[in-house]
């Protein structure tokens, strides 16, 4: 049995955590939260994390392009994604790659072109996706679901309701849940968590965004995930034992490790 967590949505990298991030794992490591799966955003956080995950035995990582970025990648990005992926086995996904229609940083017809260059060059590396979808859950349905049965990953901080969780699952993808779920009005993902599968959901913080409920305000870490997990706990009535075990296998079936 897995007595451990796993963070599976962080950006360890980011230079918010230089002056104590050996301290996060540390402080995470004390409620039972041993790895971590660190993401990209765009081509300087993808070498970032490609670094700290050779660097650290529970770190993973996962490179790719946010759509708020998309307006700065090119082609040739793909060829150093490429490159980064044979010298580095613990990249495990590409991500987090997605549309954002509630920003558009970036213009949405250059998002959902790189959107799909990211998918099939994932397709083609045999690796998930990690997706970021934010007021755009058609669109990113209706792209994904032109490669069904060819790509696997997760809609990381899902914050919707049953319905499009049960879109989500159908699809054969995980469902990401971080602090949002314990945010006081946030009824509708509560209601979506207690009816989705205990085997597709995966636990994450998004550090240092969105903290939950009693640390907002503050920045997020991968320790505080376990207040979200607490809530998880409650609403499918499983122990925590029971959702350490089923959470990290999850994880491990997703991304294709294992984890001891």
């Amino acid at each position: 049995m897995k007595r451990f967590f796993v963070d599976s949505h962080v950006h360890l990298s980011m230079n918010v955590f230089d002056e104590d991030r050996e301290d996060v794992i540390k402080r995470a490591g004390e409620v039972n939260i041993k790895y971590f799966l660190n993401i990209s955003y765009d081509r300087e956080s993808s070498l970032s994390s490609s670094d700290i995950s050779m660097n650290n035995p529970f770190i993973f990582s996962s490179i790719g392009f946010h759509p708020h970025d998309a307006k700065e990648f090119v082609d040739e990005d793909l060829s150093l994604f490429k490159k980064l992926i044979e010298k580095n086995k613990k990249i495990v996904a590409i991500g987090e790659i997605g549309l954002d229609y509630f920003r558009n940083l970036s213009p949405k017809e250059k998002q959902k072109e790189v959107f799909v260059s990211q998918i099939e060059f994932a397709i083609s590396m045999n690796l998930p996706i990690v997706i970021h979808e934010r007021d755009a859950f058609p669109d990113v349905v209706s792209i994904v679901r032109r490669y069904k049965g060819k790509l696997r990953g997760v809609f990381h901080c899902f914050n919707h309701g049953p319905d499009r969780m049960t879109e989500v699952i159908r699809m054969g993808f995980y469902i990401g849940i971080g602090g949002p779920l314990t945010y006081p009005k946030n009824d509708r993902l509560r209601e979506a968590v207690k009816f989705a599968p205990l085997e597709r959901i995966l636990i994450e913080t998004d550090s240092p965004y969105l903290p939950p409920q009693g640390k907002r305000g503050k920045r997020n870490e991968p320790s505080f995930m376990i207040i979200t997990a607490h809530e998880i706990s409650r609403l499918k009535r499983v122990s925590m034992e029971k959702l350490m075990e089923v959470t990290t296998k999850n994880f491990e079936n997703l991304f294709s490790v294992k984890l001891v």
